[in-house]
């Protein structure tokens, strides 16, 4: 009996995630759009621009589907249930719309295992090599090791405690990453830099529901999106995550900051991952 529920939740599954490819008229994934989203950070490695979205994983869970590879899909299904642990008004903030909805199609996915993350990497390279005309004739897709990580962040310069130089605002007043803002009420001293040097506050001002979208912000020099803030990023070592979240406070946000994450064994609103790609022959 067990298996026939999952035979069902597997099709009707698998007919969502065309509906919602056919409402949004998205261009499915290919060699080209996967290196138009990379830029190098040195000769043989090369990172995503964008946090992985809600939409390109979609495809690869639609695609374990159509494989009748249940196992991987359960080890890579998003967990959407641990959105219940934020609740609003005494409501969970969002529930299985996030991952699913057209809506959030461009917004990092989330409540996805390390595993899940692996498993993805491991079918981007698959997919990658099976077109004749790609750029690349050989590489592996992979999430960072810490260092590779810093250095993209860092856009390949060997300073910098932050992906942008100077305040946390621009000059309009507007932030420049998605965190949990700490009002300057409750810090000790009035300068706008203790918004990032300033650890956890028990009264911190809620102004964020969930992540925003990949393409977000002003990019760093390498024009990379998003890798202070937005949702914490895998790394290569289990248990680990770099850059802190939307619902992180500031200092969280820091390239040399202590992983808030850090020893995760499950998905987590708040951690999503980036796709690095390491040539192995040109």
């Amino acid at each position: 009996m067990k298996n026939i529920y999952l035979i069902l939740f597997l099709i009707l599954y698998s007919c969502q995630s065309y509906i919602l490819k056919k409402e949004n008229n998205i261009k499915p994934l290919s060699h080209k759009k996967i290196e138009r989203s990379l830029v190098k950070v040195n000769e043989k490695l090369f990172a995503s621009k964008f946090e992985l979205d809600n939409f390109t994983y979609q495809e690869f869970l639609n695609s374990l589907l159509q494989k009748g590879d249940s196992l991987s899909f359960e080890k890579s299904k998003i967990e959407s249930h641990h959105w219940d642990k934020f609740v609003y008004y005494g409501m969970p903030m969002i529930n299985d719309s996030y991952s699913n909805h057209p809506a959030y199609e461009n917004f990092p996915v989330v409540n996805v295992s390390h595993q899940g993350a692996q498993l993805f990497c491991q079918w981007m390279t698959e997919f990658y090599h099976q077109f004749p005309k790609r750029k690349y004739q050989k590489v592996i897709f992979r999430l960072p090791t810490e260092e590779e990580w810093k250095v993209a962040a860092r856009s390949g310069k060997d300073y910098g405690d932050y992906t942008w130089i100077g305040n946390i605002r621009d000059r309009n007043g507007n932030f420049k990453a998605k965190f949990k803002y700490i009002p300057q009420t409750l810090l000790k001293a009035d300068s706008e830099m203790l918004v990032l040097a300033s650890k956890p506050h028990p009264k911190i001002y809620f102004n964020s529901k969930h992540p925003d979208p990949v393409k977000s912000y002003s990019p760093n020099d390498l024009g990379i999106y998003n890798m202070c803030g937005n949702v914490a990023e895998m790394l290569l070592k289990e248990g680990r995550t770099k850059g802190g979240s939307w619902n992180s406070s500031g200092y969280y946000l820091g390239i040399e900051s202590e992983d808030e994450f850090e020893g995760f064994k499950e998905g987590s609103p708040m951690i999503g991952f980036r796709y690095f790609m390491e040539v192995i022959e040109e």
